[in-house]
């Protein structure tokens, strides 16, 4: 599925397990898990160890830079990779075709946004998250 998880450089884990077990916890019986709090607490760090647990049990794991400058090349390189052509499509086209292409796997698809901020807005717009 051309997983194309960030490297990671050097994730220090000692004591945060409890936390990466309420991430897996919250997305064992929820679709969406938001991990949201102030700059420069390890969010990412978070979610690249979930991504590479995932991973390593052979899980589909697309990661995305969802901040607006970096949105429309991310999801620009996700359809090069799956060999989708993208001339003339705006950026919603080519999301839809995405989409409709992970619509028809059996296999379940991990799709973590880093950086969301810009995009989706306050998280206490959305059903359900997990506030570090």
């Amino acid at each position: 599925m051309l997983d194309n998880i960030p490297s990671i450089k050097e994730l220090n884990f000692v004591g945060r397990e409890s936390e990466l077990e309420k991430v897996k916890e919250e997305l064992a019986n929820h679709d969406m898990v938001i991990i949201c709090g102030t700059l420069g607490i390890g969010k990412t760090s978070l979610a690249e160890k979930y991504a590479y647990d995932l991973k390593e049990k052979g899980q589909w794991v697309r990661w995305i830079e969802a901040e607006s400058t970096k949105i429309v090349d991310e999801y620009a390189q996700w359809a090069k990779d799956l060999e989708f052509g993208t001339g003339g499509k705006t950026i919603e086209e080519v999301r839809d075709s995405i989409y409709r292409y992970l619509c028809g796997q059996r296999e379940l698809v991990y799709l973590i946004l880093n950086n969301v901020d810009s995009c989706l807005g306050p998280p206490v717009q959305y059903p359900h998250y997990y506030n570090r």
